[in-house]
Parts: C-alpha cells; structure tokens; sequence
C-alpha cells in the first residue's frame, strides 16, 4: 500500500500522530506490535489531564477508539525493515512481519522504549520464574508473597504501591540514599506498613533452584555496606528504559550517546522526510501526555513537509 505518512509505533505519540495526520487530511496508517505501547501496562495513572485517575489500559483504548473514529488506519505488525528508497521524489518503504510492504512519502518514527535489564547473574534464567518486568502482568503470582522492586523512580513506587496491596512484604531496593519518584508517590508508599525501602544497595546475583528465592544484594558505595542475602519470592525490575532505535538507525537517522532520536523543536531529525516523537527521542521528560504532545508536532511538521514537497512537483 502507498500512503502519504506512516507512523511506526502505536503508543501515546504514534496514535496522537495519527490522528492529528487524519485531520490534516494526509493518508496515513500507524503501524505498532503493542497498539498503546507500555503505557497499557500501567496500573493508575494520576497525572493526565481530565482524569483524577485511570488505568493506562484504559486509557490507551480510549486513545484508539478515538483514533479508529476518525479514521486512522492502525495496523498491528511489527516492523521488520526500513529503508529510503532511490527514486526522484522521497520514498520510503517499510516492510511488516507479515510480508505487507508500505510506501510512505513521510515516517514519523515513534518507537517508544524497552524495559532496562540489570544484566546480572541468574537475571536470565529466572525470567518468569520469578524475576519480572511487568508488575501489572505479574502481580497477581505473587499474592500473600515476599516480593522485591529494584529502582527509586516513579515506576518502582508505583510497582510497590501496587504489590503492597497483593504481597505480604514489599522490598524497595535503591542504589542512593532518597527516592528520586515524585513526592506524591513517596508519600503514599511511606504510608504502606508492609513495604521496607532499602537504600545504598544493588542486586548483584540471583539465587534459586527452579524458582527465585533469593537476591544477593551489595553496597552501592562500597564503603556503608556489606553483602547480604534477601529472601523473595518474586522481583520486579523497574531501573528505567532503553529506547527501540535499531529501525531508526537503519535508515541513518542520528541518536545521541544513549539511542535516543536526535531531533529540533520541530521533531524532524536529520533525514529529510524522516520525523520522529515521543520516549524514543531526546527530550527532557518521558511522560504520556509529553508524548502525545510530540505525536501532534512531529504530525503538524509532516504536514508541512508534505504539503512543500507538493508545491515542487
């Protein structure tokens, strides 16, 4: 199919994107694996306008159904390949795990980001036995449980806020010496009686048989702290996220020292035709509604480019 914009990625960004695209009046179809990216997987959210509070699933089903009203075409493919094509005017052809082959005049690349892995003995080998990076989908295996929450960010807090009400004992083990969530969270998981924050401490080996029952934890500053053993039955890893590039860098697009997009105030990177938004990109906060905020500009610049390439034809 030829299209006038594709949007690889479906999260906040990829659907906003969309349909601001749709009421442009451009042809486009968004293309994602995840339709709502990791935001379907948050369990409240209490920082988006017009909600006091909602479940990122809902959300995100909220997002589509006003998207798929308007007409945005959204496909559930992944991507496998990515490329601009030698022709007179820019092309670029992205081919889907189905085979399906997409020409688009314009891509909007909104490739969201992956869960960070702590790279550690036994992380591997006790992936769904135990180790997790999803509280949302897991939780519930761990009911009347000792379970653990390795980061200090807002995911950590409110991956332990949400174990705190299933697990009988909540760890949070944090690298520094003070949470670095958002204020609000801390002070509802301070309020938890079951939840017990460990500071100054990295996780440095899983232990178990075929199940996870331990963690081998180390001081962080070496010089507070001794090696100990902590007791779990489940862990969860919420220590950041890494951005989904690798189709970015196949069509040449620029990222910084950390993968993220590389793009000005107008979401355009360096390949002409080639936008990008949202949690893969440089920007200074990761947030939904930052994301979809980026989705209606990186739109609004396609657009525009578009709309030029007309006028030269």
């Amino acid at each position: 199919m030829e299209v006038d914009l594709a949007v690889i990625g479906a999260g906040p960004a990829g659907i906003t994107a969309g349909i601001y695209a749709v009421r442009y009046g451009l042809n486009v179809v968004v293309v994602g694996n995840q339709p709502g990216g990791l935001a379907m997987h948050a369990h409240e959210i209490e920082n988006y306008p017009g909600f006091k509070a909602i479940s990122g699933a809902e959300l995100m089903q909220k997002f589509m159904q006003h998207a798929t009203k308007l007409g945005v075409n959204i496909k559930h493919a992944t991507v496998v390949q990515a490329r601009k094509l030698l022709t007179e005017t820019e092309q670029f052809e992205i081919v889907l795990d189905s085979g399906e082959t997409i020409i688009a005049r314009a891509l909007i690349l909104a490739l969201g980001t992956e869960k960070k892995k702590l790279n550690i003995e036994g992380e591997d080998k006790f992936i769904g036995k135990g180790v997790s990076y999803c509280y949302t989908c897991d939780a519930a295996f761990f009911s009347g449980k000792t379970v653990a929450v390795i980061g200090g960010g807002d995911s950590a807090v409110l991956a332990a806020l949400l174990l705190s009400e299933i697990a009988k004992k909540v760890y949070v083990v944090y690298r520094r010496n003070k949470l670095k969530a958002q204020h609000a969270l801390i002070q509802k998981l301070k309020a938890k009686q079951n939840v017990e924050v460990i500071f100054n401490a990295i996780p440095v080996k899983f232990i178990g048989d075929d199940t996870l029952k331990a963690i081998l934890l180390d001081a962080f500053d070496k010089s507070k702290a001794v090696v100990s053993k902590l007791n779990v039955d489940g862990c969860f890893i919420e220590i950041g996220e890494i951005p989904n590039t690798a189709l970015a860098k196949q069509l040449g697009v620029n990222t910084d020292e950390h993968g993220f997009i590389i793009v000005d105030k107008e979401k355009r990177t360096n390949v002409n035709g080639i936008f990008a938004a949202g949690d893969c990109t440089n920007t200074v906060l990761r947030q939904i509604i930052t994301a979809c905020a980026d989705g209606a500009i990186a739109a609004y610049s396609a657009f525009k480019y578009l709309s030029k390439s007309n006028e030269n034809q």
